[in-house]
């Protein structure tokens, strides 16, 4: 079938993936653009996601790569594992990981909220900050508004369907280029390890930049709805590839984790 297909010019590669929006979440992200862009002190800011972090890489084996970089995965026989993380991700370029036991659900949620997340974001900014979340279903439900109004946070408006927007998302392809850029993970330890060691290598300067991108990306993404149109891998890749590019140059430059 590859021969026929090629015989015939049909060229073989991965589909491109793609947020498919109708007229509806265009009109939502559109108008949550229009409210960011009013947001002017996203120093308050507190943008939040949630990964899991497999032995032998991403499960869509996607990921940035530099122009030289084939990539290759680990073929596991049996066995394997993963970490579950939960992160947030401040103006002035910090970055915190927060390990869970999967699954996941909204019970749970609330307790890591309220007895890990919570407390630690207080610590350096009391309760003078606005939290961002996706409508994931542990976010969206009753038991997890109720917490959050009961301890008084203050939510960032959001639309479905705009991780383009999310800043965690850069952070994640950035975490996992660094991870499995020394070769096979032997266990959960070693995963751990190098997650914390990718965490603290994009920590400071390439997080701020991030946060600096968020002008433009509310101005692709206005101009995206707009005008119809809507890349899955989101606005200012080229950017993100440079930052991306300098973090693993600078991971090449460590010891094997």
């Amino acid at each position: 079938m590859q021969k026929l297909l090629k015989e015939a010019h049909v060229p073989y590669g991965k589909i491109k993936k793609k947020i498919q929006l109708d007229d509806k979440h265009r009109a939502a992200r559109l108008k949550c653009a229009v409210r960011w862009g009013r947001y002017e002190n996203f120093s308050r800011v507190i943008f939040t996601d949630e990964k899991k972090f497999s032995l032998d890489g991403p499960d869509n084996v996607s990921s940035y790569v530099t122009p030289d970089d084939k990539g290759t995965r680990n073929m596991r026989q049996q066995g394997g594992g993963a970490l579950h993380m939960y992160a947030y991700i401040t103006y002035d370029g910090d970055l915190q990981l927060f390990e869970y036991d999967a699954p996941m659900n909204a019970t749970k949620f609330c307790d890591l909220m309220q007895n890990r997340v919570l407390p630690s974001i207080r610590k350096k900014f009391d309760n003078d900050f606005c939290l961002q979340q996706d409508h994931a279903p542990i976010h969206d439900a009753k038991i997890t508004k109720e917490m959050m109004e009961n301890e008084g946070i203050n939510m960032f408006p959001w639309s479905s369907l705009s991780p383009d927007f999310n800043l965690v998302e850069n952070a994640w392809s950035m975490m996992v280029k660094i991870i499995h850029s020394k070769g096979p993970i032997k266990n959960k330890a070693q995963l751990r390890r190098r997650t914390t060691r990718a965490a603290s290598t994009i920590r400071g300067e390439i997080i701020k930049n991030l946060f600096g991108t968020i002008p433009q990306r509310l101005d692709t993404l206005k101009h995206a709805q707009l005008f119809g149109r809507h890349k899955s891998t989101g606005p200012l890749r080229s950017q993100c590839d440079k930052i991306l590019f300098f973090t693993f140059n600078i991971v090449l430059e460590h010891d094997a984790i």
